[in-house]
């Protein structure tokens, strides 16, 4: 679906199908949205509950953005790590320059005489200072981003999922909206925390959204080409000539490691 990030001129009956499709999208929302995005923003405005997975580069957190930028009350986003606060943070900080929108990293009531909203950016620890002000705030909507590293057999996992319980029992007519990255029962989000399943739907979008190269490597640290799909690519895995992390970095590239904190 590549065709809706580039504008390119029309060949076939087809092409010219997609980009009345992508005009007819941008009419719509008024927004460069990709069909997975307009899907999303479907499903948020259709459902008090709302969780899906999809891979990365679906380009969520356009959606989430826009969408906290076009909430009228407050909003609570809750993600596991102050990392992700901080990449929040700066994004709202450089979107909303309105002195009328609080956005805060901790829950507080402050700004009042010219505050009219907040925008909280925490995680479940600190979203639980969230209930002690309850009556001081009008929530409209609650994102959980990266909402699979709640995982229910830690007990992070289960003061997380306490905590959405909590807020859908202080504010039920908020919107909650759960993303979560390749994972296959997003719908468990609605049936764990007892989402009204009338008001709630859950998806898990496969289309992949950018280009992907597979590697893997040996002991000695040659790479290797290979294919997810064995009957397109073929059954043997192909030499590459170069090492890719090096040739990244050379090119002022950017490198991602998952390591597992045993690994460190």
């Amino acid at each position: 679906m590549g065709v809706f990030y580039k504008e390119t001129e029309r060949k076939t009956l087809k092409e010219i199908v997609f980009g009345q499709y992508r005009k007819h999208l941008e009419d719509t929302y008024q927004k460069e949205y990709t069909p997975v995005q307009a899907n999303i923003v479907q499903g948020i405005d259709n459902n008090n509950c709302f969780s899906f997975s999809a891979p990365t580069s679906t380009g969520k957190s356009y959606v989430f953005i826009n969408r906290i930028l076009e909430t009228t009350n407050d909003v609570v986003v809750v993600v596991p790590s102050r990392a992700l606060i901080n990449e929040y943070y700066l994004k709202l900080s450089e979107l909303i320059t309105d002195k009328t929108v609080n956005i805060l990293t901790f829950i507080d009531k402050i700004n009042t005489k010219i505050a009219r909203r907040n925008v909280f950016i925490v995680t479940p620890e600190r979203c639980r200072e969230l209930f002690k002000h309850k009556e001081e705030f009008s929530v409209d909507l609650f994102l959980f981003d990266e909402a699979q590293l709640s995982n229910e057999n830690s007990k992070r996992g289960l003061y997380f999922d306490s905590i959405v319980r909590r807020s859908y029992k202080a504010y039920p007519e908020a919107k909650f909206i759960f993303a979560h990255p390749f994972v296959r029962n997003p719908e468990s989000q609605i049936v764990k925390n007892h989402f009204n399943p009338e008001h709630s739907f859950a998806i898990q979008y496969t289309q992949k959204n950018v280009g992907q190269l597979f590697l893997c490597s040996d002991d000695e640290w040659n790479f290797y080409h290979f294919g997810i799909d064995k009957n397109i690519m073929g059954q043997r895995k192909l030499k590459c000539e170069f090492d890719p992390i090096e040739d990244v970095i050379r090119n002022k590239g950017s490198v991602l490691f998952y390591v597992s904190k045993s690994k460190i």
